[in-house]
């Protein structure tokens, strides 16, 4: 007899959580496409934040995409000294690939309003302040279904 060990049930609901909100900003028949979104788009956040900034960001973030966030990093990799919004958009496109028919900006749109909607808004502010030629990129208020299923979450 099988039995289910349950936990990490509520670190993947989580997960599927924020998976569902980058879904529904991309185009439909795309929505399995949401994790390569994701990856894409924290990668190049990440990267753009350095070292300190990104573990700052990385305790914001569910244990699940937290794993997907680190995947490949190297603490001493060099942070790019011009960040520009063109810059950041390149990257995501970089590691979107050729073959997506998803483009950065709206990854980016995807991801930073998923991310605008579940961080501390102090997170956010501080990573705008970081980063200011990517400031123009984020959502000017929270969406509020996303607001709703997030104050439901922090009850359970």
């Amino acid at each position: 007899m099988e039995s289910h060990v349950h936990g990490f049930d509520a670190d993947l609901h989580h997960a599927n959580a924020w998976l569902a909100s980058v879904a529904k900003r991309i185009p439909p028949g795309e929505a399995d496409a949401a994790k390569r979104v994701l990856r894409s788009v924290l990668h190049a956040l990440r990267d753009f934040l350095g070292p300190t900034r990104a573990t700052a960001l990385a305790a914001q973030l569910p244990t699940v995409i937290r794993g997907v966030y680190f995947e490949g990093f190297r603490a001493g990799k060099r942070t790019p000294t011009v960040r520009t919004k063109s810059e950041f958009l390149s990257r995501i496109a970089k590691e979107l690939g050729v073959e997506s028919s998803i483009e950065a900006q709206t990854a980016a749109d995807a991801v930073l309003h998923t991310l605008w909607n579940h961080i501390d808004p102090g997170e956010v502010a501080s990573i705008k302040a970081h980063l200011p030629g990517i400031a123009t990129l984020w959502p000017t208020r929270p969406d509020a279904i996303d607001v709703a299923a997030r104050r439901l979450h922090s009850r359970a």
